[in-house]
């Protein structure tokens, strides 16, 4: 999907399974999903997305999102 100004933090994974394999920013997540899945013989899914006003915030969101996971 895409939203004019907006931007997206999206979570893509397999969809058989529950890890996600990709969490990143887009303004088209779909065509993001498409691009990621010519890489794999595994299905993957939308897993989440959560869309902001830019992508200055999505890049901030991002990246307090890995910094988080990576204390795990």
């Amino acid at each position: 999907m895409k939203r004019a100004g907006h931007c997206a933090i999206y979570i893509i994974g397999p969809k058989d399974d529950v890890v996600p394999v990709k969490i990143g920013i887009a303004i088209d997540t779909k065509n993001r999903l498409s691009g990621m899945q010519t890489n794999t013989w595994i299905p993957l899914e939308i897993k989440s997305e959560f869309w902001t006003v830019g992508e200055k915030v999505a890049r901030l969101v991002e990246a307090k999102s890995h910094e988080i996971l990576a204390g795990q």
